[in-house]
């Protein structure tokens, strides 16, 4: 009889167990003194690639690293210590209780791929916007103590300034940017849709005066996107364009195919070099530096681009087109609030 009841008593609790681990998406495994797995939850399973059951866990384990990994939580003390997993970041958790051991391991690599980007962030902004200021500062200091500058040096100073204090501005206005998008919730619904006439005729006006021709097809009236997030993709990729291409034209075009908007921006070159086509997306990187010393801008625009189009869920990718220039294609999935 004390069996029995000892039997069902087992059964009991790990039913219980199933019932609060099963649903949660850290690896979580209890192993006895001879590292014989008594339970690990699907999670566990599918993160290190292994059954992990109803063995010992070193003959289940079938790579290294995994084995290595369990050989130094089980053999030290390293109760919420963050170590690193093949090419993630992994929050070790333990805890023996009677002759059981409970190990709890959470993948934490967005937490810190998170902390890296905020702190590699921070350094390139305050690089970036020391050279603006250290210009503005250089010829205004010359213009205070030289009196008697001539008038064209005097005016060439000041355009100097104007153009370091225009290039300061759309720096806190695209770390502003970057800064509202990594804030905004990933579940985020847009209630009502963006007219595309009304995005033709803003960028019409923001683009009167460049020295190419925009020519736009919009197919569709309207679509479910943040309008502040439609206009920064367009007028991020046409800057783009009209800094980089020695085309005269620049083609931009929106449709929607099921619950995709599609975004076309199309210049007529040069073709973006193929070890380029990765980088130009990385924040603050500025294409061909070494051939474009006449071209100024961020270096925050494509980056903006990119993390809007994520935030949608979508993609971008980059080809060459029939102009023997580039597109850049962003498809997104619509974000439209459920009634």
């Amino acid at each position: 009889m004390p069996v029995k009841k000892s039997l069902k008593r087992f059964i009991i609790n790990k039913q219980f167990l199933h019932s609060i681990f099963d649903e949660i998406d850290d690896a979580i495994l209890i192993l006895d003194n001879n590292q014989n797995i008594i339970y690990s939850n699907p999670y566990s399973k599918t993160f290190f690639n292994s059954p992990l059951s109803d063995n010992n866990l070193f003959i289940l384990l079938k790579d290294l690293d995994s084995i290595n990994l369990f050989d130094y939580i089980i053999h030290n003390d390293c109760n919420g210590e963050t170590k690193k997993f093949k090419n993630r970041y992994v929050k070790i958790t333990k805890k023996l209780i009677k002759d059981f051991l409970f190990i709890f391991i959470k993948d934490v690599t967005p937490h810190i791929q998170y902390k890296t980007f905020k702190t590699e962030l921070v350094g390139n902004i305050a690089h970036e916007l020391k050279t603006p200021l250290s210009l503005i500062m250089g010829y205004a200091e010359t213009l205070l103590i030289n009196e008697n500058i001539p008038e064209d040096k005097r005016k060439k100073f000041l355009e100097m300034i104007y153009e370091s204090t225009k290039r300061f501005d759309a720096l806190i206005k695209d770390i502003i940017s970057l800064h509202s998008l990594e804030n905004l919730e990933p579940n985020f619904q847009v209630e009502e849709a963006v007219s595309l006439q009304k995005i033709e005729e803003n960028l019409k006006t923001i683009f009167e005066n460049s020295n190419k021709k925009l020519i736009l097809n919009f197919s569709k009236k309207s679509v479910f996107i943040k309008e502040e997030h439609l206009i920064s993709i367009l007028t991020n990729l046409i800057d783009n364009a009209l800094k980089y291409s020695d085309g005269n034209n620049i083609y931009v075009s929106i449709s929607k195919a099921k619950k995709q908007i599609i975004i076309k921006v199309e210049d007529e070159g040069p073709i973006i070099p193929e070890e380029e086509r990765e980088r130009i997306f990385e924040r603050f990187y500025t294409r061909s530096k070494s051939r474009n010393k006449q071209i100024t801008g961020t270096g925050l625009g494509l980056s903006i681009v990119k993390h809007i189009t994520t935030l949608y869920g979508g993609s971008i990718t980059l080809t060459t087109n029939q102009y023997h220039g580039n597109t850049f294609e962003i498809k997104l999935i619509e974000k439209k609030a459920k009634n």
